[in-house]
């Protein structure tokens, strides 16, 4: 059995994406998150903004700009299934912990 790529081997197929592409896919799987409740999320966008991704999860809250690359790890994670926020995704990838876990 062929052994199932992980996200940073499918990295090359991303890399030709635009930022602002990458932000329109991003929010197509947000909007999913937001009409299936899965996790809280309330007007949620992402968008480009100057150099960076611009995410909000829950419209009266915080927008978090990450970068590029980091914009492309969390697509390719929530291409393959992954259903949460950015800051998770990067968590996972960096091998951190949450704060209550430690």
């Amino acid at each position: 059995m062929k052994a199932k790529k992980t996200p940073l081997e499918c990295l090359p197929f991303y890399s030709d994406l635009s930022l602002t592409d990458i932000a329109g896919r991003i929010y197509a799987h947000l909007v999913r998150f937001e009409n299936a409740p899965v996790i809280p999320y309330y007007h949620v966008d992402a968008y480009r903004s100057a150099n960076r991704l611009a995410i909000t999860y829950v419209g009266y809250q915080h927008t978090y700009k990450i970068a590029k690359a980091d914009a492309l790890y969390y697509l390719t994670r929530l291409d393959g299934g992954f259903v949460g926020r950015h800051h998770e995704a990067l968590r996972e990838r960096d091998g951190k912990k949450k704060a209550a876990d430690e």
